[in-house]
This record gives structure tokens, sequence and C-alpha cells, in this order.
């Protein structure tokens, strides 16, 4: 056998020293010896750099080489005795994702080396066409390439802030952890911490003594824990500990305690002392969740109990915390940090005049957009969650400020003459103070009355008549605009307007073609507008739909077919009149 195709061999090339640091090392896979021994004497006209070559013939050596050595790069031929073609090099990526791949082929194939570049090969060469000092530049801006992309990826996993690990690294990290105890048949622990009135400090100090208290927080964290042991931060002051080879719930609490001590100091910044508490849960594997995401979510609702049990503890996840319903009570949690982590967003969606098809008022639409998400649930979904957790009123007022600082900056860059619309939810109408939180609002973002629609829906103010008529007539006497929508029956405008005095009616599509079908129903509309009640035309979808309005003399409208709900930013040119 060739010497250089001798699997155990190491032959040097231009490195007088077998240890020279300087010799980038390379995997040779070449079942081939006199290519083999081509490649080894073009490298040593390489200028600039000395290569340490290790020759193998199989793609079965070259793998257990990886596994057992450590190795710059790798150069291997896609034809050898025991695989052939592309998964060759996809084969050696799998086994050594962090080692870069170079491929010497005997086919000049562009296509080819283009899907390899892409699968992630460094270069691709072909035989006979690379000489000495070309081959080994390739070699070496193959190893730079690489180092840079692992840079890269080091840096995009590690969270900018405190340096420790971020989601993604942690998601990684949680997955190989609970693979590992299945396969060993041993526990893992996962600790989520949240520290304790975070945001008084941001409101209070500035978001610059925030982020050195988060700082802080991390390096306290590390200390508490082992070398072994993943701390990611997972956004604003949500930090997780994952815990592997834990034995049990013993060990992980003892590890819990520990935090909840390092805390204990105050912590110094800029001449302030701080006191900070966290508030822990934690979920064991297997024992609390089969899997990755059932144990973050678990250890995040153990968190919040340990939040509502009156702050700085632990607390395990528990079986009994999945009744009555699991997911129920999960998401009611989830909607309680949305609030506290700036999770909501408001969506504009324009309502037209239909003689001049000019926005006259936009209605400002609550969502929801959980961290790291791109989907936007509809108020829909989770209005009855809000109800259930008692927080509605919560979701209410947060609509309300967020509408009107929008008016106020759109009022700074020169838009001035459309209204925000904004929805009154159940709870937050019902509530005693709603024109002295409303009056508050308007104080703090400087927003005329004059400039808001509010909106109550009909079967609340039908429902509730006797609380909910005096507010709005004390809100419409300050300057407010009173629209009443979800009318799906002309005839309930009659009741309504025995009810309470208000600015418009929202007309369902529903309502509109009864109007046109029932004389009765139509007349309940004229009614309306006799009275100076402006008529508006609600979730308008087709054609129909909208010539029905036209019909009826119904002035205004909205909905999918005029416009979607569309962020601020989006709106305006709109508002603006350049479209």
């Amino acid at each position: 056998m060739d010497e250089w195709s001798h699997p155990t061999r190491v032959p040097k090339v231009a490195a007088d020293d077998p240890g020279d640091a300087d010799a980038l090392k390379l995997l040779l896979v070449e079942d081939s010896p006199s290519d083999a021994r081509l490649v080894i004497e073009a490298l040593r006209d390489a200028d600039g750099v000395r290569f340490e070559v290790t020759h193998v013939e199989r793609l079965s050596d070259a793998l257990a080489r990886v596994h057992d050595a450590t190795f710059d790069v790798v150069l291997i031929d896609l034809s050898l005795p025991d695989s052939l073609g592309e998964d060759t090099m996809l084969e050696v990526q799998r086994t050594a994702p962090s080692l870069p791949v170079v491929v010497l082929s005997g086919h000049d194939d562009d296509d080819l080396g283009m899907r390899l570049v892409e699968a992630g090969a460094q270069d691709y060469l072909v035989k006979g066409q690379t000489e000495g000092p070309r081959l080994g530049r390739a070699l070496r801006f193959a190893v730079s390439r690489k180092r840079a992309e692992e840079r890269l990826k080091s840096i995009a996993q590690l969270d900018p802030l405190t340096g420790l690990a971020n989601r993604s690294l942690f998601e990684d990290r949680l997955d190989g952890a609970l693979a590992r105890a299945r396969r060993h048949g041993s526990s893992a622990a996962l600790v989520f911490l949240d520290l304790d009135r975070f945001k008084t400090v941001n409101d209070s100090y500035g978001h610059a003594i925030g982020d050195r208290l988060l700082c802080e927080v991390a390096d306290r964290l590390r200390g508490a824990v082992r070398d072994t042991d993943t701390v990611a931060r997972l956004g604003g002051d949500e930090f997780t500990v994952l815990l592997e080879d834990v034995g049990t719930r013993g060990d992980a609490a003892r590890v819990a305690e520990k935090m909840i001590a390092a805390f204990a100091e105050p912590v110094q910044l800029g001449g302030m002392s701080l006191s900070v508490t966290a508030s822990i849960g934690i979920a064991m594997f297997p024992e609390s969740a089969p899997d990755a995401a059932t144990l973050v979510r678990r250890a995040d609702h153990a968190m919040y109990l340990a939040k509502q049990s009156g702050r700085n503890r632990f607390r395990f996840h528990e079986p009994i915390h999945l009744e009555p319903d699991e997911r129920t009570v999960e998401r009611e949690q989830l909607l309680l940090r949305a609030l506290a982590h700036d999770e909501l967003r408001l969506l504009y969606q324009p309502v037209f005049d239909l003689a001049t098809q000019r926005v006259v008022t936009v209605e400002a639409l609550v969502r929801w957009q959980s961290e790291g998400s791109g989907y936007l649930v509809a108020a829909s979904e989770f209005l009855p969650i809000a109800d259930r957790a008692g927080i509605v009123g919560a979701v209410g007022e947060w609509s309300l400020r967020a509408a009107c600082d929008q008016l106020a900056r759109w009022r700074l860059v020169g838009i001035e003459s459309v209204r925000v619309a904004v929805n009154l939810l159940p709870g937050q109408v019902l509530a005693a103070d709603l024109p002295e939180t409303i009056e508050r609002i308007l104080a703090e973002t400087h927003v005329e009355p004059g400039m808001l629609d509010l909106e109550v829906p009909a079967s609340t103010l039908l429902d509730h008549r006797n609380i909910v008529a005096p507010v709005l007539a004390r809100l419409r006497e300050q300057g407010f605009r009173i629209t009443v929508d979800h009318l799906t029956e002309p005839e309930t405008s009659s009741a309504v307007l025995e009810v309470a005095e208000v600015d418009a009616l929202k007309l369902h599509p529903a309502a509109v073609m009864s109007a046109l079908s029932e004389p009765a129903q139509r007349a309940a509309l004229e009614r309306a507008r006799a009275r100076g009640v402006t008529l508006i035309g609600e979730g308008i979808e087709t054609r129909g739909q909208l010539e029905a309005l036209s019909r009826l003399g119904v002035e205004l409208a909205q909905g999918f077919l005029l416009a979607r709900p569309r962020r601020a930013l989006a709106l305006e040119s709109s508002l603006r009149g350049d479209d």
C-alpha cells in the first residue's frame, strides 16, 4: 500500500516540527494514491502556509478521524469506496458541522459545485485545475471563512446585553439535554426566573439603570450554578437555568435557594442601592413534562404561581396545577405576561366617507403578539381569557393609552383631521372610575376629547343600562363622541336611543340586509337618522354589502373590502391624503 494512503500515517508537509503550531491540520479524503500524492506535492509549493496532512481513503475512516482528532480543514473527493456523490460531503458536515469542508472533484460541474456550496461546503475545486499556490490559498481561505461563520454564530447565540445564552442557544441546549436524559434514564430541571417589580426600576430610574441591573443579575446567577449548567436570558427580565443530571427535587430546590440567596445583598448602581428579588418556577424532566415545549410552559406557569403567592420564592410545577383546564390557566398566565412585557399591539382600520372616499376615523383594534412570534392573536380569541383572569379592564386601559399616544404622534407630524375610535370593553365600561381613568390618560397624553370616538357594544349598553347609560352621558358631556357598535338588528337602535344619547350606530351586515328586506327595520334606521345619529356600516367584505349601504343612504363604512387593519406607520400616507 502506498504510504500516503495508509489511514494511520500522518505525513508532514512543509512542517519540520511534527507539533508545528503554525501548520494547518488537513484531513485529506482521497481513494486514489496518485491523486493524493499530487495534492500533497502541490501543497509543498503553497505560499505562506504549512500543512500537516492526515490521509485516509474511505469515508468511514474520515468520520472516525474527525471524532477522535482535531483538524482545521477537510479536503474530500466525492467518489470513495464507501460513498458516492453529494452525500459524501454532507456526511462529514453532519458529523463535524464546525469543520470547514472543501470538495476536490474529478467532475467540472458548476451546478454540482453550486449545490454543495449552498449546502455548506466552503469551496468546490476541480482536479487538474488547481496548482499548489491556489490550492493552499483556497484551503486557508476556507478555514478563515468557517472560523468567521462560527464567530458570528456564537455571537448570534448570545444575549448582547448580558453575554448569557439567548433563546436560540437555550432551546438547542434544552433539546440536547432532554435527549441525553432520555438516553441515560436521568433527570433534568428547568428553572424559570422573573425579577419582581423590574418594571418599576425601569420606570423610576430609566432603562440604562435597568440594563445594568440585568447584567448584575446575570453575574449573580452564573455564580449560583455549576459551570456545566446553562444560564439564559429569554428577554426582558426573564431568565432560565437548565440543570442537567439533577438527581432529585431536593437538588433543584437547593439551586433555587442559592439563586434567591444571591439576591439577598442589594445591588449598588450609580450610587444607588437597589433591592432585587425574584420569583422562580421549576419543572422537572420527565416528571413534569415529556418534551421541551411543555417543560418550558410548566416552569413558566410555576414561576407565576410563585409570584402570585408572595414573590421572592420558588415553586415546583405540580400535577394539580393542570386542573381544571391547563390550557386556559397557561393562557391566562401568558396574557398577564403580555401586559407586563408590552406584547399587546394596536392595528388601525379606516372608516371611509362613502361620498368623498376620505378617511374620517380609524378604529384602534387590539392584538396580542407573544414574544418571538410574528402571529397576531385577534381580540376575539384572547379577550374572553382576559375577562376570566380579571384583567380585561387593564387591556382596555392599555388600548386607550396606546391610541392616545398615537394620536399625539400623528398631530406632531401634521395629521390633525382624523379621529381615533377606541373600543370600551365590557369589563372596562362597567368600572365606576372609567371617566376619571379616561380623563387622566388624556391629560397625560395631551389629547382632546373631541379627537376620540368611544365605542361600546349594544349588548353591554342594553344589558347594563343603569350603569352604562350615566357613564356614557357624562363622557358625551365632556366632548367625546359615543358610538354603539355590533348592531345586528336595526330595531335595536330604537332601544339604544331610548336608553342613551349617542352620536353614531355601527351596523353589522346582517342589520343592513334586514333593513333592505323589512320596512319596519328600515324605518328604525330612518328614525335614528332623523335624530342626527350617524350610520356606519361595519364588516363590509363584498360589493353587494357596499351596494346595500348605498341603497340605504348610509354615509360611512369600514371593512376588509375597503381597507384591512394596518399598523399606524403604514396608514400615515393615507391619512395625509397622499394615496
